[in-house]
């Protein structure tokens, strides 16, 4: 019988990981230093991360061992079964933080309504007005006789006391916090809408989605790029008019 026959039996991404830990923390104990943290990988003690780069040379060039890879493998199972956040969560965070930094906010209102309707007549009567940003319309539960379908909307009051819901489109300010607040209630519903599922808004998400579906909303809402001009349209006023910019046609 042979042997010089070597079994080379596998480890996992987690065992290599775990075996690692334990010579690192044997490499700082011989060097007088007693390690007492969670993870010699993740300290950032300085002897710890010269411990755990030399465990990590030493294991590449003994046998191989790509141990950054199994890190990054196991970190990346770890993200995978961590709980989902709830997507309204997520989203009412953003909201709130911006909401908050708006409260009070001047803009400039301008209705997208064409019809002269007797509905209408409050929305033709204050555009072109300025108007106080008071709330937001984002969750069907709490908008009386709005669907999710139809959110979300900011609330504005104008100079005369009149309160009315404005969708984001409306509502126009360069200010760099109107632009955050616009981004959180319409960009959050838009990331919903976006998924494969084409969910209604984050609420019909947060019931009806998979977890996959919710780590992608996360994920997209994360990553979401801040709107940086106003709405650039048929009834935007002039003094927000970018020149050159493709306007909608109003419907």
């Amino acid at each position: 019988m042979n042997g010089n026959i070597q079994v080379n039996v596998g480890l996992t991404d987690q065992e290599v990981v775990d075996g690692a830990e334990r010579m690192a923390r044997v490499l700082l104990t011989s060097l007088g230093f007693k390690f007492s943290g969670e993870f010699v990988r993740t300290s950032s003690n300085p002897r710890a991360i010269t411990a755990w780069g030399a465990v990590t040379a030493m294991l590449e060039e003994y046998n191989g061992t790509d141990l950054i890879s199994a890190v990054a493998s196991i970190e990346s199972d770890e993200l995978a079964s961590a709980p989902v956040e709830s997507p309204v969560i997520a989203f009412e965070r953003k909201v709130t933080e911006t909401l908050q930094a708006a409260d009070g906010l001047k803009v400039v209102f301008s209705s997208m309504l064409q019809e002269r309707s007797k509905h209408n007549a409050v929305y033709h009567a204050h555009s072109g007005q300025q108007a106080t940003i008071v709330g937001v319309g984002i969750n069907p539960e709490q908008e009386q006789a709005w669907d999710e379908e139809f959110l979300p909307f900011l609330k504005v009051r104008f100079e005369d006391g009149v309160e009315v819901a404005a969708f984001g489109e409306e509502l126009f300010s360069q200010d760099e916090r109107f632009l955050a607040l616009h981004t959180a209630v319409t960009g959050g519903y838009a990331v919903a809408r976006d998924l494969p599922g084409a969910f209604v808004g984050p609420y019909h998400l947060a019931r009806e989605g998979s977890e996959a579906d919710k780590r992608a909303y996360f994920a997209a809402l994360n990553a979401m790029e801040s709107i940086t001009e106003c709405e650039q349209a048929p009834w935007t006023p002039m003094e927000f008019r970018v020149s050159g910019s493709a306007q909608r046609t109003s419907v």
